[in-house]
């Protein structure tokens, strides 16, 4: 019996942002090198100046700079500098030089946190039932993105060595919601903060066909029309990694299955079908360097230029597609294949298909709508 791919599909809640808007309203405090940025009246942003100085602009994993703040002011005693709002103070040290001895309380004097070690990025949300008073994100590692984002740097880019993308001015970021227990309050401003995800498009709700096979055009076709011949409603399908030359890396068809891509995807088109594709990307290079960007780039985007719909972004178990550091392959490729997706085709509804298996909590995974949950077998009960 065939293996068939299982398409459970999980709806999240964000997706990134491309737009690039500065803070403007937020009340900003400066102690030595720590920057105290008051973004609403539950949510505070510790920085320390990195090498190029305090950070304004969107990164990678926070894209929302327009906050409008609430009313802070300063005082000082003889060893802390005080930043008060209505319901809480951040205490920090004078001339601090980093995060360390910072620590947050309520109006009351209770302490609701305090800096002990900067945390990665690989974060899960606190369960909906819990009573935390504070709860606390870093911006790490902190990368910010060129105005093309993930496509090919025109030439004389800075930064070229990772075709423009920032990674100089990394230094500890973080951000600390004090939402007092309103963990929906706390999902709302996490989400606000980190980019949401648009609605998927209405295609993706339909019914779906998947299972890995070496398909052709004449069989990709007659499983559509089998579908209408028996009245069963089909929305999408998935052509597994086969249809490429190789059965798995690179981005040529295989013209023995399908000789022609335009015309597949013409006639699939022509019966309300949407096609997916499967990718196993393997690397040239380091996650940014200029000829993986370029692979990437060129490879996906052929395939789209024939009319390919969808991708899906499935991992490799053998061999891996690079990521930068810090930061896990799984999350790194559904940025990418989303990104290249959402630039092909703005004005759809972005749409690809990662892997759940591998994908890690981290603050960029929210964004992104689907993950398959992995392969099952069919077989008779025993």
């Amino acid at each position: 019996m065939p293996k068939l791919r299982s398409l459970t599909l999980f709806f999240l809640c964000s997706i990134l942002s491309h737009s690039s808007s500065a803070s403007s309203k937020t009340d900003a405090f400066i102690i030595g090198d720590v920057r105290v940025e008051v973004l609403s009246s539950t949510l505070v942003r510790l920085e320390v100046k990195g090498p190029q100085g305090f950070v304004n602009i969107p990164t990678f994993q926070i894209v929302n700079r327009n906050w409008a703040g609430t009313k802070a002011y300063e005082t000082q005693t003889g060893s802390d500098v005080l930043i008060h709002t209505k319901n809480w103070t951040v205490d920090v040290p004078k001339a601090a030089q980093g995060l360390s001895g910072i620590s947050i309380s309520s109006s009351t004097g209770t302490l609701l946190w305090s800096y002990t070690t900067l945390p990665s990025n690989h974060v899960s949300l606190p369960d909906i039932e819990s009573d935390n008073k504070a709860w606390a994100i870093a911006d790490t590692p902190r990368m910010i993105a060129p105005k093309w984002g993930y496509d090919v740097a025109p030439p004389g880019s800075p930064y070229p060595s990772t075709d423009g993308w920032d990674l100089d001015n990394d230094s500890p970021d973080m951000y600390v919601f004090l939402t007092n227990g309103n963990t929906r309050l706390l999902r709302s401003e996490f989400n606000r903060l980190t980019g949401r995800t648009g609605m998927v498009p209405l295609h993706a709700l339909g019914a779906w066909d998947s299972r890995y096979h070496e398909y052709t055009e004449q069989t990709a076709i007659l499983q559509i029309k089998n579908y209408r011949s028996h009245h069963f409603p089909l929305d999408n399908l998935v052509v597994d990694t086969n249809w490429r030359i190789g059965g798995s890396t690179g981005y040529d068809a295989n013209p023995n299955d399908f000789p022609d891509l335009k015309r597949f995807f013409r006639e699939a088109h022509a019966n309300h079908v949407f096609v997916m594709f499967n990718d196993h990307p393997v690397s040239v290079g380091p996650a940014l360097s200029p000829p993986e960007v370029a692979l990437r780039n060129a490879g996906t985007r052929k395939i789209l230029s024939d009319g390919l719909d969808v991708w899906w972004f499935d991992r490799n178990w053998m061999y891996s597609l690079a990521a930068p550091p810090g930061f896990g392959k799984t999350s790194w490729g559904t940025y990418i294949y989303s990104w290249i997706m959402s630039d092909f085709y703005p004005k759809r509804r972005m749409l690809t298909m990662s892997n759940v298996d591998g994908l890690q909590p981290e603050l960029v995974t929210h964004r992104y709508p689907i993950q398959w949950t992995g392969d099952i077998i069919t077989g008779s009960a025993s």
